[in-house]
């Protein structure tokens, strides 16, 4: 009986550690897709100003 109790707030634990790597993994996911957004425009001007310096 008194070894079975410890294991309710072991899962519990597990379960808000579980929530937490969830929110932030979308997180790093909506980071991700504002700096690839970011880095593509930078890129694009990088080429395009080097297109200009070519001609």
């Amino acid at each position: 009986m008194l070894s079975g109790l410890p294991s309710f707030p072991d899962l519990n634990i597990e379960q808000e550690s579980g929530k937490k790597q969830q929110t932030k993994i979308y997180f790093f996911n909506q980071l991700k897709k504002k700096l690839r957004k970011k880095y593509l425009f930078i890129f694009n001007l990088l080429i395009f100003n080097y297109i200009i310096i070519l001609i």
